[in-house]
């Protein structure tokens, strides 16, 4: 033990060791001369033996730590952008990368403090800029927003009554610019009966209940926060005593950084930790620590930030490296690659969604809101925990504890499980250390992994692919394929995943140009904004300690605001812009920005875990990011199944691809079967030594393991007593350890340790691109929306059951709804199918106009509810209910609702008396219906008079976006549909009664068709914006003309038109 100690004693003599102690824990570097000290003791009692050895077990543990695991913390490990070159030899060295340099900041703790002292000074107060939060939203009588509560750490939702003085002043504050207090006061008094005291008072309250925020708010998208917060302050005389201390930050951190000595840069951190201790901010923060001792907050030990960084040294790898390893992931991802469950909430909350709100755009806050929204995640309101029962980690609604949704896939047995528990069991049965998958076998299994549905064949348009390169020297990653050369590197693949490509790089962008420089690139390569689409990053603070690890500089050029202050960038797209719209009936929900006219995308260029404790908006916005389903790859051994088995060879892919490494799991159970015992002098070395080395035999472990926690590792040295020591406290603290072979030690690699990061690019994958951008005049309709029960409009939703409903249609709503326009009671009527299995299921929307009203307005309902009920006594109907008709505005554009309601009519009319005919004619079959389906589009587009080329595009699109929806869009289905298609013989002609219907229609249609193209052109609408709608018109027609299977109805018809 004393030859252990010496090592561990030499190893903490090191300055680099010294520093990158003092860094990640100053609580434990202090602790060092008290070890040297009980070292020192002749004689040491049982209390300072154990006081040694548990400082000892740490000791080792971050040396272990350091030495091992490549964690950017601190200068644990280093970042190095590297270089793929187009050369067949690689000259990547680990061991002769640059000296490492390092990038430092203040924690954003203590950044937060400052703000908030700051804040407080009443001369600096005064001459501040406050803008409106950026989450601040009406709701009726209610103002509401979201802020970060300082005290408890947490966001808070925050409901006002609503102030029409405030109101104004908020929107004042936003065409300024933003408003200094004296400028607000003097704003507000503009009547006699106002005293300054009393408009100041009233700026106060807004400003402490957060409806007002400063522009000392940090950005976790743009500069160094301490930057941001020097650029504000700067021009302020008040606030020089503070600009002097940020000045004096500024130049420490840059002599630090500028400092490779690390005795000399650990002294300097020393200087600047004093230095600062002496700081009002800083006293405001161990209050702050005494006030909450159980919060996360920042304490001494977490004071600088620092990242570290070495140059390549003009080292570059060969393109066939990556090139051959994102062959191998392309593979994997095409033969036997799954599509990740779509997450949970996003789904339930689109359905949700699309009920209450159909087609219609509706503001994102207000989608959100829990009490008039539907709020996220929908069913799922949380009730507010004490921080000691939040520790628990259960989600608790407000009936009880939320049951967990169970994984649909949990159960099943894949072919390519079913192969790899062959191949387990034959390593069971021959020891050997590894399962080899080639990629014959992996290719073998493509035909039971054919695209469906559920299981689209494309790959993301990016994906980012982690891992760790294995090699001994530069000539190992050399491959010739003329000599057929084997390949003598391994890579052991972590993960990739897509679609987005920054998440684990953009933090680390502050310290290197060179990185920021080529991730810009690549986002603007995969993500390019346009006319249409932008991409917008997240910019939210979701808690103090977590802002270190997801502020970024900015990648792309627009970013979403949440939280903050709602200032005048242009680039900045406020919460309170956004507005939220489902498509493909409740699958895909889209964002579109009010001020720039086009659909947002999110992304969040950092690694933030957001799913725990989140800010309902935040996630959402967060989960929207993966709703594009993409294959990806399997989870291999790390799939639930697996997780259960005592032992996991190594798997490998096509020779180099390690997909996972080899795995014991360690319980009580193999404990008790070697009388290791918890109860037993953990300090006695001697006493469970063999012991230990009995557990190896008989789980076959050899010297050096892993041990794994979450996504930490701890190398474990069996041969050494302090490490041993570490393993057995943990394994008696959990009911099982999980272990991982120390791959370095079995196959061949550097002496340094890596894991290198890149990005692949997909040229071939469909854009993420949802839907074209809604016209600014849509946004803020200047006609009525909405038609209670008792208004103009008569509405009823008439629940029946699917078959019978076209002779229900036909011979008793259709005579009665013409009855009564032909009496001149109503002016127009139409009906649409609705499917609402919460309700009676299938049902009609069946709607009347009065024409005069108020005063037909009873004599309507009375006899139009006197059918209904005759019906419901006849059992032709189940229930019926008047209701509240919501106009889709938004769909069919404010400007051109009455004359789509027109259209609506004419169609209606149509599709009753083709009902009646069908319903009449003996000889009617599918393939007459589906003849009658197909030439009622061409009529609709010939009444348009529409160009060629304009046509196409509406079949095209049309047929691409159902034939994606149902699966039909990948070679093997669309082959089978083509054959499909061909089977069905169409009648050569019409029968002459349905002939005459066309000719009645097109009379009537034409000069309504043309009226609407007018009033398009006149209001500035873009082709698009015709096709989208034109493309409404067919799908409601299909929707009244077929009673089940309407999309698949339509998507045949776009095939039929388009061959």
């Amino acid at each position: 033990m004393d030859t252990v100690r010496q090592h561990l004693q030499a190893a903490y003599r090191l300055p680099a060791l010294q520093q990158a102690l003092y860094i990640a824990s100053p609580d434990l570097f202090a602790q060092l001369d008290r070890w040297h000290a009980l070292a020192a003791l002749p004689a040491p009692n049982k209390k300072q033996r154990k006081d040694l050895q548990n400082l000892e077990q740490k000791l080792w543990m971050f040396l272990a730590r350091a030495a091992y695991r490549c964690t950017p913390f601190g200068t644990f490990a280093a970042v190095t952008v590297g270089e793929f070159r187009l050369q067949r030899h690689s000259s990547l060295a680990l061991d002769k990368l640059g000296n490492m340099r390092t990038s430092s900041r203040l924690d954003m703790v203590y950044l937060l403090r400052l703000r908030a002292s700051l804040e407080a000074e009443p001369k600096i107060r005064e001459q501040l800029r406050y803008f409106p939060n950026n989450t601040l939203y009406r709701n009726g009588d209610d103002m509401l927003c979201s802020f970060f509560d300082e005290q408890t750490l947490q966001h808070v939702a925050s409901s006002k009554e609503y102030h029409e003085v405030a109101w104004e002043l908020f929107i004042a504050c936003g065409q300024a610019g933003g408003m200094r207090i004296g400028e607000m006061i003097a704003h507000l008094m503009t009547g006699p009966e106002l005293t300054e005291a009393d408009c100041r008072e009233f700026v106060e309250y807004l400003i402490n209940h957060h409806l007002l925020i400063s522009e000392l708010y940090p950005s976790l998208n743009g500069e160094e926060y301490l930057e941001q917060l020097h650029a504000s302050i700067a021009q302020m005389p008040a606030a020089q005593g503070y600009l002097a201390i940020i000045n004096h930050i500024r130049r420490q951190l840059a002599l630090i950084d500028a400092t490779p000595d690390p005795a000399q840069s650990l002294g300097l951190y020393q200087q600047l930790a004093g230095y600062l201790s002496e700081q009002p901010f800083y006293q405001a923060q161990e209050t702050a620590i005494t006030a909450h001792p159980n919060e996360k907050t920042a304490s001494k030990k977490e004071l600088i930030q620092v990242d570290a960084f070495r140059d390549e040294n003009g080292q570059a790898l060969s393109k066939t490296v990556p090139r051959h390893l994102v062959r191998q992931i392309a593979t994997l991802i095409d033969t036997v690659g799954e599509v990740p469950t779509t997450k949970a909430d996003l789904s339930t909350f689109a359905q949700a969604f699309f009920k209450r709100y159909e087609n219609e755009a509706v503001p994102l806050l207000l989608a959100m809101d829990e009490v008039t929204g539907v709020g996220y995640p929908y069913g799922k309101r949380v009730a507010t925990l004490p921080t000691y029962l939040q520790e628990l980690g259960v989600v608790v609604g407000e009936g009880g504890a939320m049951p967990q949704v169970a994984d649909p896939k949990a159960g099943q047995t894949s072919a390519l499980d079913a192969l790899l528990e062959q191949k387990y069991v034959e390593a069971l049965q021959t020891g050997a250390p590894a399962i080899h998958l080639s990629k014959g076998e992996v290719q073998s299994l493509k035909a039971s992994q054919l695209p469906t549905k559920e299981k689209p064949r494309s790959l993301p348009p990016a994906m980012v692919a982690m891992g760790k390169l294995l090699y001994q020297a530069p000539d190992d990653l050399e491959h010739n394929p003329k000599q057929d050369n084997p390949r003598n590197f391994r890579f052991q693949l972590y993960h990739a995943t897509g679609p987005v490509v920054g998440n684990l790089l953009g933090r680390f962008c502050y310290g290197s140009p060179l990185l920021q420089q080529q991730l810009s690139a690549t986002i603007a390569q995969v993500e390019p904004d346009d006319n249409s689409v932008v991409y917008a990053e997240i910019d939210h603070l979701p808690g103090q300690r977590v802002g270190n690890v997801i502020i970024r500089p900015r990648l792309r050029d627009y970013s979403i605001a949440l939280g903050g202050a709602n200032t005048n960038d242009v680039h900045q797209i406020p919460v309170t812009d956004l507005w939220l719209s489902a498509q493909d009936g409740g699958k895909r929900l889209v964002l579109h920005s009010r001020k720039l006219n086009k659909q947002v995308v999110p992304r969040m260029s950092n690694a933030h875990n957001y799913a725990h404790n989140a800010h309902p908006l935040y996630k959402f916005l967060c989960d929207l990011q993966y709703q594009q389903e993409y294959r990806q790859l399997p989870p291999f051994f790390r799939a639930q199944r697996w997780q259960q088995r005592s032992y996991l060879p190594r798997l490998v892919y096509d020779g180099t691809l390690i997909l996972s490494p080899r795995q014991w799991r360690v319980n009580y159970k193999a404990l008790e079967a070697v009388q290791l015992q918890k109860k037993e002098d953990m300090h006695a070395v001697s006493t469970w030594t063999h012991k230990i080395e009995r557990l190896r035999q008989q789980l076959r472990l050899p010297q050096a393991v892993l041990l794994v926690e979450a996504d930490n590792k701890l190398y474990i040295d069996f041969a050494h007593p302090l490490s041993i020591g570490v393993f057995l406290q943990k394994v008696f603290d959990r009911k099982e350890l999980v272990l991982e072979e120390v791959i370095e030690q079995h196959l061949p690699s550097q002496p340094y340790s890596n894991e290198m990061i890149f990005p692949i690019i997909n040229t071939a994958a469909p854009s993420s691109k949802q839907s074209p951008a809604f016209d600014a005049q849509t946004w803020v309709p200047d006609v009525q929306k909405n038609f209670s029960f008792g208004s103009e409009w008569v509405y009823f939703k008439i629940y029946l059951g699917t078959l019978g409903s076209d002779r229900l249609i036909a011979e008793d709503l259709h005579p009665l709804s013409k009855e009564l326009r032909d009496s001149g009671h109503i002016d127009q009527w139409f009906f649409i199918r609705y499917t609402d299995p919460e309700a009676y299921g299938t049902h009609l929307r069946w709607r009347l106009h009065i024409n005069h009203y108020p005063k037909e307005f009873g004599e309507i309902v009375q006899a139009f509810s006197q059918k209904l009920l005759g019906l419901k006594q006849q059992g032709k109907i189940i229930h019926y209910v008047p209701d509240t008709y919501q106009r889709e505005l938004n769909r069919y554009l404010p400007y051109n609702m009455a004359l789509s309601e027109e259209w609506f009519a004419l169609d209606s009319d149509f599709v009753c008396h083709a009902l009646a005919l069908l319903a009449k004619d003996e000889a009617t079959n599918d393939t007459l219906k589906s003849a009658l389906a197909l030439q009622r589009i061409k009529a609709l587009l010939q009444a348009f008079d529409l160009p060629e080329e304009t046509r196409q595009q509406i079949t095209s699109q049309g047929k691409t976006n159902f034939s994606r929806e149902f699966g039909l869009d990948v070679h093997p289905q669309a082959q089978r549909l083509k054959k499909a298609l061909a089977k069905q013989a169409l009648p050569p002609w019409l029968p002459p009664a349905y002939r005459l219907l066309f000719d009645q229609l097109t009379e009537q249609e034409a000069p309504l068709a043309q009226q609407i193209k007018a009033n398009l052109q006149q209001h500035g609408a873009s082709e698009t914006q015709l096709r989208s709608l034109l493309s409404s018109y067919i799908h409601m027609f299909y929707n009244r003309f077929f009673a089940s299977g309407q999309r698949l109805e339509e998507m045949w018809g776009y095939w039929r038109l388009e061959g």
